[in-house]
Order: structure tokens, then sequence, then C-alpha cells
């Protein structure tokens, strides 16, 4: 049931497992590194690593076997592969699986399926590769492996980067660098990030996103967090990260058959990877969350890229189903002596007055802060009241105010027109509300009227 959650927390591992002989190797693979006690949520099995995992496990076992080379009959499998690929061909003649002649027959079982058909009088034999994803890492290995013999002993560790190096040097006229913008928002990007995470070479990921200044990611699964981390803190240029998440089911087993659903949010542990590579990034000026379940764990993370990253200057947070402790933790890390961030975006539904409370505390203390922008839903006065009082203390630097949703009631409305004429710095004040009665509006009004409200742009 381990492998099996593992499985379906990897988009890319799940889907192929639709096909029976490609679930089959998956399964395979997986349970081999759990025998070998190899922990799945440290290891990025891609799909290319399972593959050659399999490839080198199959390969090892019928050299012991048969004693044969098994450097050149990988070499003619990978030259016919590369082949059809050129020539967009799936069904190779007899002749044709001949002109590769290092590929002897015991090998050719292994990889290609071998069929007969009648032609008059004649039976021709043509082959097939057992799936197309097999030739396609075939035909991707041929543009690796490098021309020159090289002993079988030399291929000992099944890890991808370790066999691949032990084909060296690369043939470097096959690779194919794909030009990404600076902006990455798009989906053919977002999968290029994915490619970028397969190769796990840290020199051309870093040439390859060295030039990205802004990444706005959807991160649906552990494993696109993983994708993100891996890739992120080879962003040494990132200037603004924007990233959307939800919750996603979690289901727990009983016998042979799901009972129970509960909810569950992305892996804590990937989280860490994730937060700790955003404290590398020192010319981040602006981090965006939306929808983001912000945990105990998460929230005391993300509170060290406060303290970190000095060039931060936008911080958007979406606190939705963030308990009291996760949202002290984060006014904690923005009341920070190192914390720079001078615009605070915060949407959340439900406001309690814990809160309210320690948001208020940021707003007296934060000496930095310029910008507010709040996004509530129907909260109560009395925590309403305690964010006002944080607005009016004198040591409130806050310049721009920015209100939306539907949350301001007769007598949030009396506070706020006290907060326009107690904060003698408030420069602009931008509302976004609905269900405003006259009554609202006309405190509001009295409060803009008044000789001490300082407000230059309504």
């Amino acid at each position: 049931m381990q492998a099996f959650r593992y499985i379906i927390q990897n988009d890319t591992l799940f889907t192929m497992c639709v096909i029976p002989l490609v679930s089959w190797i998956i399964c395979t693979v997986i349970k081999q590194e759990m025998e070998r006690g190899k922990d799945l949520q440290k290891t990025p099995y891609t799909l290319t690593a399972i593959y050659i995992l399999y490839f080198s496990s199959l390969l090892k076992f019928h050299h012991e076997e048969s004693k044969q080379d098994v450097q050149g009959n990988v070499k003619g499998l990978c030259s016919l592969a590369a082949e059809g690929v050129w020539k967009q061909q799936i069904l190779f003649m007899e002749e044709e699986v001949k002109k590769h002649s290092s590929v002897q027959r015991d090998y050719i079982h292994l990889f290609l399926n071998q069929s007969n058909f009648k032609r008059d009088i004649d039976c021709i034999q043509t082959y097939n590769f057992i799936h197309l994803s097999f030739q396609e890492v075939f035909a991707a290995l041929f543009g690796i492996l490098d021309e020159r013999e090289e002993q079988h002993s030399q291929i000992q560790n099944k890890n991808f980067q370790t066999l691949l190096e032990s084909h060296q040097p690369f043939r470097r006229d096959f690779a194919v660098k794909y030009k990404i913008d600076k902006t990455i928002n798009f989906p053919w990007q977002k999968e290029m990030l994915a490619y970028l995470y397969e190769t796990q070479d840290d020199n051309f990921v870093n040439g390859a996103l060295c030039g990205v200044t802004e990444i706005e990611y959807r991160c649906n699964s552990d494993m696109e967090l993983m994708i993100l981390a891996y890739c992120v803190q080879h962003c040494q240029n990132l200037k603004k990260l924007f990233i959307k998440s939800h919750m996603f089911p979690y289901r727990e087993e009983e016998g042979l058959f799901f009972s129970k659903i509960e909810e569950w949010s992305l892996d804590e542990r990937y989280m860490e990877d994730f937060f700790k590579a955003l404290t590398k990034l020192r010319n981040l000026r602006e981090l965006r969350f939306s929808e983001w379940s912000f945990t105990e764990f998460c929230s005391r993370h993300l509170a060290e890229v406060f303290k970190k990253n000095q060039r931060l200057k936008v911080l958007q947070l979406s606190l939705e189903d963030t308990d009291d402790r996760a949202a002290e933790l984060l006014c904690e890390g923005l009341q920070h002596a190192d914390c720079k961030i001078e615009t605070l975006v915060l949407a959340r539904k439900v406001v309690n007055e814990s809160c309210s409370r320690h948001l208020a505390e940021v707003l007296s203390k934060n000496q930095r802060l310029r910008t507010l922008s709040l996004s509530l839903k129907n909260p109560d006065d009395k925590p309403m009241e305690m964010l006002w009082r944080g607005l009016k203390h004198p040591d409130c630097t806050i310049e721009s105010l920015q209100l939306a949703g539907e949350f301001l009631t007769e007598s949030c409305s009396r506070h706020l027109a006290e907060v326009l004429r107690k904060n003698q710095r408030l420069r602009q004040l931008t509302l976004s509300l609905k269900n405003l009665d006259d009554n609202i509006m006309e405190v509001l009004c009295d409060g803009l009227k008044q000789p001490e409200c300082t407000i230059e742009m309504l």
C-alpha cells in the first residue's frame, strides 16, 4: 500500500499505469526498490528512471545467463529504435532488424514482438517493440550512448545518472536545448520544468533556467511540488513566483476497498524542500500563494523565507483552512527585524479574534509595511475591531489600504472612519465592497470629510 500511495501522488506514473504492461513494469521496479530498503518518498522516480532501472536489472540478469555482449546488443536496439523514430515507423521487417547486426536473437525477444504474416505463398516476419514507450526510451538512449565500445562491468549502479555517466563522453551533438521564456506561466512551460527535473543535471538546469524571472505554477500533487522545488533552486534570477494549490482527497484503505475519504494537503516533507529552495533565491521580490493551506509546519518554514530573503517586498497569502497557531507563526515572521516586506495581500473567508490580534501586532511593529490589501467575507465585528485598532496605532506605517469583500457593517464603517482620521500616513484608499447600505456610506463619507483625513487618492 505504501507503493500504491506513492504512485497515485506521481501523476506521470499513475497515468501510465492504465497500460497493463507499463503498470507491471512500474510495480516490479518499485517492489525491487522497496526490497532494497529505498525510501520512495526521498527518491525521485520519473518514468525514465523506472525504465532504466527495469532495463538494467533485466540486462544484468540476462548477461549473467548468456555471457553475451550487453553493450553491443543495447546499441543495436537503440539504433533500431532511433531509425524508427526518424522514419515514423513502428513496424520493422526482418531484414531491417538484421541490419542492426549487433542485436542477437535472445535480446530481440526481450524487447520486440515477432509477428508472422502470409504474403502469397510466402511467410514474412515483422517486429515491433513491445510498447511504443520502449521504442521512445531506446531512441533517446541512442542520442546519449557513445559509439566507442565499453565493457559491461562499468555499468554497476542502476541509478539513471550513474548509468549515463558510465558512457562518457555524451554525444552532445544529439542534445537539443529548448529556449525557455523569462516568464513561465503556460502548460507547455510547466511540462518543460518536468523535463528538466528528469535530467537531474544541475549544470544543465542552471543554464536552462538562468534567464527565468517569473513563474506562475499550479501545483496539483506532491510530484509537482517536488519538481518545482528542484527547479526553483536553479532560478537564481527569479523575481516573481505565483503558486496555486488546493486540497486533495486522501483514501484510507480497509482490506481491498477504500472505505474512508479524508482531506490531506501537500506532503510536508516536500514542502520543507520547497521552502528551503526559496531561501536561496536572493533576487526574489514577489511571492504569491493562492488556495494554499498553511499548516504549522509550513508556516514555520515560510517565516524563515521572510527573514532570509532580503529583497522580498510583496507577499500574498490565501489563509483558508489555516489554524491559529499557523497564522501566529506567519505573523511572527512578518514582525521579525530582518523581514523587508512592504506589501501584504491577505485573503480569508473567516477571520477570528486570534488571527486579527496577531495581524494587528504586525501592523504596529513592522515599520516597513506600506500597503495592506484585505479580502474578507462576513467576519464578526469583534475580530475586525482588533484589526482597526492595529491600523490606528501610532506606529502603523500603512500608506495604501485596499479593502474587498463582504465585511463592512455599520460598526466596521465607524471604525474605518476613525482609522481615516487617526492614521496620518494613509494616502490611498481602495474599496471594492458589496452590500453597502446608505448608512454605511454616510459614515464613511463623514470620515473622509474630516480635516484630519490625509487620503489623497480614493
